[in-house]
């Protein structure tokens, strides 16, 4: 990564934080040049990487197209806290302003020896090629059971021990989960990602990152405002079916509803007592 330079550290910017609480980036003159923005994912949207005077590296990404306008940074900000209830790690976030719209701002995960690549990117495969693996998945679907085995292949190669490997599928699993009862939809093998230690090669599952589509606040402002203001169970219906899992197991019946490809995998899940008691936890 490649942040613009800014002359605070991380600290500092309680400095600038304004009386509803969000940090104005706005105030820090930052010269953000092509070469700070972040390549990986949506490039629809502000998103780019600033490194502090002291260390620090965060991501910031802001939303500023009037069409997609979402309650998503909120979700952002509510990820540390219902992570940290059960148990996951998650990115710390901070709401902040840039250009006058609100955003997050994403502390770096990464330790000074480490490096963190996408699970599409390790499997050698690109993201398309993983959602195509079965014909009962739409385009934006992945299979479970092919990438768990390209998973565990794949560490096998790199050297990991058999309980290294299960330990990064029990967090993977764990973290899928989990995105199950926040209903996460983004959470696709491009964003999911490990972490090599540089020095000792081990790998490990990452810190949970990017929470925004999650509990249905990537839904347009004007349907979370209906939502909030009516609590009509039948519009919460409505409005949370559409919430599925990214990487999955479809049913057998080639007629089956976003809701039975949920079903069906959280029924994969739970069917291991130790993922079990983690859905519990949840």
């Amino acid at each position: 990564m490649n942040g613009v330079k800014c002359n605070y550290t991380l600290a500092d910017l309680e400095r600038f934080r304004n009386e509803d609480g969000a940090i104005n980036l706005d105030l820090l003159s930052l010269d953000v040049k092509e070469e700070n923005r972040e390549k990986m994912g949506s490039q629809d949207r502000e998103k780019f990487w600033i490194e502090f005077s002291d260390g620090n590296k965060a991501l910031v990404k802001v939303n500023n197209l009037p069409e997609r306008k979402t309650y998503g940074y909120y979700a952002e900000l509510l990820g540390p806290y219902f992570t940290r209830q059960v148990g996951l790690e998650h990115a710390r976030n901070d709401l902040v302003i840039y250009k006058g719209n609100k955003g997050i701002l994403s502390n770096s995960i990464l330790k000074e020896d480490e490096e963190l690549f996408s699970l599409a990117s390790f499997l050698d495969e690109d993201e398309e090629e993983l959602e195509n693996v079965d014909s009962f998945f739409s385009s934006t679907m992945t299979d479970l059971f092919t990438t768990c085995t390209k998973l565990m292949k794949k560490l096998k190669e790199e050297g990991m021990t058999k309980d290294e490997i299960w330990e990064v599928l029990r967090d993977f699993q764990k973290q899928m989960v989990y995105d199950m009862y926040v209903l996460a939809e983004d959470r696709h093998p491009e964003n999911v990602s490990l972490i090599r230690n540089k020095k000792t090669g081990k790998i490990k599952l990452s810190t949970i990152y990017d929470s925004e589509d999650t509990l249905v606040l990537d839904r347009p402002v004007d349907a979370i405002q209906k939502l909030t203001n009516s609590l009509n169970f039948d519009y919460i219906k409505e409005i949370t079916s559409k919430a599925c899992p990214r990487i999955v197991i479809a049913p057998e019946s080639e007629d089956y509803t976003l809701e039975d490809v949920y079903k069906n995998t959280f029924a994969h899940y739970i069917d291991d007592d130790e993922i079990g008691d983690f859905a519990f936890l949840c």
